[in-house]
């Protein structure tokens, strides 16, 4: 049985990303080469001992941190439950506690040690802002493309899409939705103007909460003067905008090499565009 195979079916069904499927294969994986391995035990026979102590060779030998060790608790228990079959018990295996998150109530002594190092803490910021920090950016995989296709489905992605919503009537809306389990049907949900209006609006940014941030010559802070020098260093020639007036046949061709002429039956490159078609609205 190909237990990571399963595991990445099973996990498609809850709708999630790609990356972030590969994400959780890893710690599937990695268990998985653990029992081969070291134990040399197939799952099924794995005892609550064993996966405690694989949780203790985690923090050991790979030094991962306790929000890593419960993510990998969350996907051993997916495993568990819906590859292997079997039940979880979660106090065989809790998850961490972050102790450090509760709020950090000062004593005096320590309020008046913090504000007699505001000085300290200033110089140091200056030193910092002084330096010319050159940041090193990694080239992205198969082009720039893909990176901002992966960052666009979250930037700009909205609460809702016109296709789930199935009716409207003057007082109700009526949506699909995932069913609660991995695995089930898509459900029907009907709930009143107010109500759907209060759910959308939860995912609207709250005021002054920027979404995208520029960083590196662009910053906010420094863009205006950086963009002088640039300018004045380039002999005043300004930014080109390198895909302007391209059709979005010749757009896709030049960003994702995705050629719109080509058959994807035949591989012909003889199609061409006639027009849009728009479906009728249910």
């Amino acid at each position: 049985m190909d237990y990571l195979k399963v595991y990445r079916e099973m996990i498609s069904l809850r709708g999630l990303t790609d990356h972030t499927i590969k994400s959780y294969s890893t710690y599937i994986r990695s268990y998985l080469d653990y029992l081969q391995t070291i134990l040399g035990r197939q799952p099924e026979n794995v005892s609550w001992e064993e996966l405690r102590e694989y949780i203790r060779w985690l923090q050991k030998d790979r030094s991962l941190s306790d929000r890593t060790i419960n993510h990998c608790i969350s996907q051993l228990r997916f495993f568990t439950l819906y590859v292997l079959h079997k039940p979880w018990d979660p106090t065989q295996l809790p998850m961490r506690k972050f102790d450090s998150y509760l709020p950090f109530v000062p004593t005096q002594k320590e309020a008046e040690l913090f504000i007699s190092s505001l000085r300290v803490w200033k110089a140091f910021k200056n030193s910092l802002y002084e330096k010319d920090w050159c940041p090193y950016i990694k080239e992205t995989f198969n082009g720039f493309g893909n990176a901002i296709e992966y960052l666009g489905r979250y930037t700009h992605r909205v609460a809702i899409s016109n296709n789930r919503i199935l009716s409207v009537t003057e007082t109700e809306v009526t949506f699909s939705a995932r069913g609660k389990k991995p695995g089930d049907p898509k459900r029907e949900i009907t709930i009143s103007h107010e109500e759907f209006i209060r759910r959308f609006l939860m995912h609207v940014l709250p005021a002054g909460f920027q979404k995208i941030r520029y960083y590196g010559f662009l910053n906010n802070r420094m863009k205006s003067r950086n963009l002088k020098v640039i300018f004045r260093i380039q002999g005043g020639q300004r930014f080109r905008k390198r895909y302007a007036g391209l059709s979005m046949a010749e757009l896709l061709k030049a960003v994702w090499n995705i050629d719109l002429s080509i058959c994807p039956e035949c591989g012909c490159a003889s199609m061409q565009q006639l027009g849009r078609s728009y479906a009728p609205f249910p």
